[in-house]
């Protein structure tokens, strides 16, 4: 006969039997719990919803692309623009106030973004809401890609910088010189720079200038400093060949300008008849020289390298791993880069970074003061995409402009600066290396 305690213990059993078989179905199988209906993201509710982008674009810009269209789609949602120019990254991390959201140039992901560990892989977002990457141009998302070392995807392009030979249209008539046109070699480009340098009633003009220093090597994909770390610049002979002849032309061997503003400045004033450079800077300023007739076609390549630009560069958007709102802040990038506000921002001017070329063929279709220009030369072309090693700094891009300098003056020939060049970037590396221990 059982006492107390055992009774006790056999009706615990039993009731756990019991409790057991009632969790059973017909089949035998345990029912499995019902499945927990996922949160609907903010976007599709009346909640109030606030994201902070972190970014380079001036307000003007930031209310015209981003606020105001955002704001339109979804009237629950405020972006807030936090200014790159003012707070790094790792002073808003300090500070516990990060970003949810990144708007930057390429180059922000390498110096920027990477270092305080602030990328976010979108490909899970890209699969669960069955993307199409198909619709991007795809070097553009090839050098996204190239950021990670899995092929991670941490954003998605949105404007395309595109790069041009700017010329002006009445100092090649002036001079009874045939004008520049799309698909030019650069010994066909450097010949005419040639023809159009000359010291005419006191005035020198000058045939052509280059932004950088570096777009015709980017051209054959040459970078200054290896995924090694070490120095590459004995490669750029070829280059730094064409890049000596064209500024050995008497009258066009000025140095290096070095920002944008100092290498237009000649071409406002009509003293440069071509420049290499990012378009959207005449396109911009148009209005302020209306008696400036200018054209576009295409960079000038090399045989070997025929219809590549120079370097890739983009806007892209990407998502902070700190957010708490990611698939809200996907939404939103994708809308933005939706075929609709694509076609928008392109006819404003900012180029497309989609491949459709209905909508490329409407690039600045809003500006009516650049009706009948070349502009589809931005997109004839494929652009480089050299390695950007995270050591090229301020310094050693001035190593390399003050050794492109003299090779302008001719002080020595091309293979020893160049020879001499990869020692200084090594020996600058070496300290860099060593600083960030």
């Amino acid at each position: 006969m059982l006492n107390k305690a055992g009774a006790a213990c056999m009706s615990i059993c039993v009731l756990a039997a019991f409790m057991a078989a009632c969790t059973q179905n017909g089949g035998g199988q345990e029912a499995k719990p019902a499945p927990q209906a996922e949160k609907p993201d903010r976007l599709s509710t009346s909640e109030p919803l606030t994201l902070k982008v972190w970014t380079g674009d001036n307000e003007q810009m930031f209310k015209e692309t981003l606020v105001d269209p955002i704001k339109k789609k979804f009237p629950n949602v405020t972006l807030e623009r936090i200014a790159s120019q003012e707070l790094s990254l790792d002073k808003l991390i300090a500070a516990g106030n990060p970003p949810d959201m990144i708007k930057q140039t390429k180059n922000f992901m390498i110096f920027n973004v990477m270092p305080v560990k602030m990328e976010m892989d979108l490909t899970p977002l890209i699969k669960k809401y069955n993307y199409d990457l198909e619709r991007y141009d795809p070097g553009l998302i090839q050098s996204m890609r190239s950021f990670g070392a899995q092929g991670q995807l941490y954003g998605l392009p949105t404007t395309k910088v595109g790069h041009s030979l700017l010329y002006n249209k009445q100092l090649f008539d002036k001079f009874a010189v045939p004008a520049p046109k799309d698909e030019m070699t650069w010994d066909e480009a450097i010949k005419l720079a040639a023809r159009m340098t000359r010291l005419e009633n006191g005035v020198q003009y000058r045939g052509m200038d280059l932004q950088f220093y570096n777009m015709i090597a980017s051209q054959l994909n040459l970078s200054v400093i290896d995924k090694n770390g070490k120095a590459n610049m004995s490669a750029w002979s070829r280059p730094a060949e064409m890049f000596r002849q064209l500024y050995s032309i008497p009258g066009n061997n000025v140095p290096i300008p070095g920002t944008i503003a100092k290498v237009m400045e000649p071409f406002y004033k009509e003293t440069l008849a071509m420049v290499v450079i990012n378009p959207s800077t005449m396109m911009t300023a148009t209005k302020q020289y209306p008696q400036l007739a200018w054209d576009l076609v295409t960079v000038p390549t090399y045989p070997e390298a025929p219809g590549v630009d120079p370097y890739t560069n983009y806007t892209y958007f990407g998502i902070t791993p700190t957010s708490k709102y990611p698939d809200e802040a996907f939404k939103i990038i994708t809308y933005l880069n939706s075929d609709e506000m694509q076609t928008e921002l392109n006819r404003a001017g900012y180029p497309t970074v989609l491949k459709n070329p209905d909508i490329q063929k409407q690039f600045a279709a809003n500006s009516p003061e650049l009706k009948g220009k070349n502009l589809q030369a931005i997109f004839k072309h494929k652009q480089s995409d050299p390695y950007v090693s995270p050591y090229f700094d301020n310094s050693v891009d001035s190593l390399v402009r003050t050794k492109f300098n003299e090779i302008i003056a001719g002080k020595k020939d091309n293979n020893t600066l160049l020879r001499e060049l990869d020692e200084a970037i090594d020996k600058k590396v070496a300290e860099l290396k060593a600083a960030a221990k």
